[in-house]
């Protein structure tokens, strides 16, 4: 009888265990695994902009060290840049550097950002957000821009040392 009682209070628990886990994941759902790109020389993706294209909302784009000559990188999706090492974006005196237009969420940790240029039509910048929230602008370098960070309508973005 003992036998009994104690298979019985064993089943019990693990059936607990098991709803409760499985309630969980109705509740958040699945765990999805976040989609991580990498940028460099040598890596499929050369360039930001090819980055951004490919990645989905939520992803990491992980840039290795080196000098990227590009300017306007538009980001409209939910993503987290993050430079590793010395990376330069280097505007090459034709406009901003990143974008981020009408988004949320948005990173962009650790870069330099240079050479924006100068307009008499437009607010040239290393990084412009454009009706943006939740954006995040923390520890990148500014040089020979004409803004460092330009926040156009948008809201609760937080720029910390720069």
């Amino acid at each position: 009888m003992i036998r009994f009682i104690s298979r019985f209070m064993f089943i019990f628990r693990f059936s607990k265990i098991f709803a409760f886990s499985f309630g969980l994941l109705l509740i958040n759902g699945p765990v999805a695994s976040q989609q991580l790109i990498e940028v460099c020389a040598s890596c499929q993706y050369r360039t930001l902009k090819s980055a951004i294209a490919a990645a989905t909302a939520g992803a990491t784009i992980k840039v290795k060290e080196g000098v990227y000559k590009e300017n306007r990188i538009q980001i409209d999706k939910k993503l987290s840049l993050v430079a590793e090492g010395k990376v330069i974006v280097d505007a090459n005196g034709e406009g901003h550097g990143f974008i981020l237009y009408k988004t949320q969420n948005v990173s962009i940790t650790g870069f330099t950002i240079q050479n924006t240029g100068m307009s008499y039509t437009e607010e040239f910048s290393g990084v412009r957000a454009i009706e943006s929230k939740d954006c995040t602008i923390a520890s990148n370098t500014f040089l020979d821009t004409t803004y460092a960070v330009y926040l156009e309508n948008s809201e609760a973005c937080l720029v910390a040392d720069n």
